[in-house]
């Protein structure tokens, strides 16, 4: 897989990653090493044609692509739990303020009867500002924490330009995709309905979902 994060070079050879004593994730590549070994077998990418990806991933939603952007991961949360909810999609316009910059920010969003509070880190920075407000007693429904400032569209695996204006131009192509997707939710793909509704079912390896969890723990280490 060709990643912009670089920490999931680590994450693919987790316990949690692990099936048998065998990783789930072959290898992992950032977005720079896959461009640097195009170049190296002289592929001219603009001549490839274009294949979808296997399944199930082929079924993704354009909620997946905003988790590529600051914000973008609670919108996609809040946009299922909003139509899981409501029984129709939420408008674009609800989630303005989320896609907004600063390294802390709030919304608090009405679902039906239920106001959800939310705050999004972009960046590392933003943590201290995140844990004054819970000082001063504020309380969250969602927390998004994103230690790349901007987002993965920022991954220290991608290009080494960090100007403003790229990662802008970034984050705004992740936003025009998700205008153009088929497919915007995931409980409408019919690739992932298929998945949860038969395949995991018929299939005792995977039949457990608690191979879609994972969990974390405290580390020790040197900075």
């Amino acid at each position: 897989m060709a990643t912009p994060c670089m920490a999931m070079k680590f994450e693919a050879r987790r316990d949690g990653m692990m099936r048998k004593g065998i990783s789930d994730v072959d290898s992992v590549l950032t977005v720079r090493e896959l461009a640097r070994l195009i170049r190296l077998y002289g592929i001219d990418i603009t001549n490839v044609e274009p294949e979808p990806a296997d399944e199930p991933l082929s079924g993704r939603s354009s909620s997946a692509v905003l988790a590529e952007t600051s914000g973008g991961l609670a919108e996609g949360v809040l946009r299922l739990y909003y139509y899981s909810r409501l029984k129709k999609e939420a408008d674009k316009q609800y989630f303005k303020k989320m896609r907004s910059t600063g390294s802390f920010r709030e919304a608090a969003l009405q679902v039906g009867d239920t106001e959800v509070k939310v705050a999004i880190v972009d960046g590392l920075t933003g943590l201290e500002k995140l844990k004054a407000s819970l000082a001063s007693g504020k309380k969250y429904d969602l927390v998004e924490v994103m230690t790349c400032p901007g987002g993965c569209v920022h991954g220290a695996g991608l290009s080494f330009n960090a100007s403003r204006d790229d990662i802008k131009s970034k984050a705004k192509q992740v936003y025009q995709i998700d205008e153009t997707e088929a497919i915007n939710l995931p409980c409408k793909s019919p690739v992932l309905i298929n998945l949860y509704e038969n395949l995991l079912k018929a299939n005792n390896d995977i039949a457990d979902r608690k191979i879609f969890f994972t969990r974390f723990e405290k580390r020790n280490v040197l900075l």
